[in-house]
């Protein structure tokens, strides 16, 4: 079983097309679903467009000139007035609150009916249509403009076409909010098969053993939530701890200038390490008892959980090296042996301690330079953190270093995975911080250069939509 996702548009203009796109959709693991509709059919298809829409996960639209068939037109829809097919697949599928995707194919696309021969009454002649039949086709370009000019007022977001390659890689491109759909699918599918073995077992007469069961799962949800909330409450203080250090240091100074210049940064500092404490706790409560968690990960989690911070990193400082030689000798199981590592590196960087963290992640680094996640999270940290605060405490020169090291990050991950545009968006940013140091330092060609990378990398992302 492949999630299902429902392709829609009017069949005489884009049959072809759709075919494209169902061809990507089967090599991304998904199942194409469709309904060949031309207005010939007997009675009213609204309820079987209906069933199929709902047996699916998501619906693509191909938004082209055509209205295409109608259902009777008197009365109209009661949901949505008078509507062809193809625009009741997609308002159903929104109101059923399925995942939309528009996609507007340009007039270089392949159309398998001319337009000007679209949305003509049966019986017309294509090539010399009389005076009637061009009145009835012009009625309904009317009402598919006005579903178009809807669709914009919406702000639902579309995806343009300028031919029939960019029309694949339309649907390329949302593969990530596709992924969305394939994680929920299996998701659906483990509580089906969970389900399944539930009722063998219910009909091998085992009931207490699934009230046992029952039992432990809400001890279990109910034991990840108390860690989620007593790590948060951990990584907050550890947090507070750093911004009262910072401002202690900032009182210190002998101008009120630079007091306020450092309170205003230990300030931002804090902000900035507070806005990602529920991503770090709800990663140790996510991969706790995991599949992903060793020994050395749990036992981390639980010191954090029952100690706080402070001790957790100590505990985690005698066994670094531990790690990193079990990971040297467990290849297969590097990422879960590091993992505890890179979660350190987390708790580092929420608790203000910028060394320990910067250390952790370039240990994580050394051992897998191909984790792509670890890399990233590495540069966020760099661009966010460790550049901002050299900038603030340090010089020019040491902020240039940290920014120069995100930018190698971001090289290499739009050179392992080109396609990946949330990693061309990370090229841009450094790019960014690097044009403002060169501000900083006076040097604008330099600047006006590494501006213009990023903005090249932004306008081409904003072209592909």
């Amino acid at each position: 079983m492949k999630p299902r996702i429902f392709i829609s548009c009017v069949s005489p203009e884009f049959r072809t097309a759709r075919g494209k796109v169902a061809d990507v959709l089967t090599f991304l693991g998904y199942e194409p679903e469709k309904q060949e509709i031309f207005g010939t059919e007997p009675g009213d298809l609204r309820q079987m467009l209906r069933d199929k829409i709902d047996s699916c996960h998501g619906l693509i639209q191909l938004v082209g000139q055509g209205y295409g068939a109608e259902p009777p037109p008197d009365p109209p829809d009661p949901e949505f007035g008078r509507v062809s097919y193809t625009q009741f697949e997609f308002l159903h599928a929104r109101k059923k609150g399925l995942k939309t995707w528009l996609i507007l194919p340009g007039p270089a696309c392949q159309r398998d009916t001319p337009p000007g021969q679209l949305d003509l009454p049966p019986g017309a002649d294509p090539d010399h249509p009389a005076e009637a039949d061009r009145a009835h086709q012009d009625a309904r370009r009317r009402l598919q403009q006005d579903y178009v000019a809807a669709l914009h007022a919406s702000g639902h977001l579309r995806h343009t076409a300028a031919d029939d390659t960019q029309l694949q890689l339309c649907v390329h491109s949302i593969k990530g909010e596709l992924a969305a759909l394939r994680r929920a699918f299996a998701r659906w599918q483990r509580t089906v098969l969970a389900a399944f073995a539930l009722l063998i077992l219910l009909l091998a007469g085992v009931l207490a053993y699934q009230s046992r069961t029952t039992t432990q799962l809400a001890g279990l949800a109910a034991g990840q939530k108390v860690t989620r909330e007593r790590i948060r409450a951990h990584l907050q203080e550890a947090s507070q701890r750093a911004l009262d250090k910072d401002l202690a240091h900032a009182q210190a100074q002998a101008t009120w200038q630079e007091r306020e210049r450092l309170q205003e940064a230990a300030r931002a500092a804090h902000q900035q390490r507070l806005s990602r404490l529920d991503d770090f706790a709800a990663e140790f409560s996510r991969l706790e008892g995991s599949a992903e968690a060793t020994g050395a990960f749990d036992e981390l989690t639980r010191i954090v959980t029952d100690q706080g911070v402070d001790q957790a990193l100590a505990w985690l400082e005698s066994r670094r090296g531990g790690i990193l030689q079990d990971y040297q000798q467990e290849k297969e199981r590097a990422r879960s042996r590091l993992q505890p590592l890179l979660s350190g590196a987390k708790l580092a960087e929420a608790g203000g301690d910028t060394a320990r963290a910067h250390s952790l992640y370039r240990d994580v680094l050394a051992a897998d330079p191909a984790w792509a996640q670890a890399r990233h999270d590495h540069l966020v940290f760099l661009v966010n953190t460790l550049g901002p605060r050299a900038q603030t405490h340090e010089t020019l020169a040491a902020a240039l270093a940290h920014y120069q090291e995100a930018a190698r990050h971001a090289r290499r991950l739009t050179e392992d995975d080109p396609g990946n545009t949330q990693w061309q968006r990370d090229l841009s940013v450094s790019f960014n911080k690097l044009g403002d140091v060169a501000v900083a330092q006076g040097d604008l060609a330099a600047a006006a250069g590494h501006y213009r990378s990023g903005l090249d990398i932004r306008q081409k992302l904003a072209a592909a939509d």
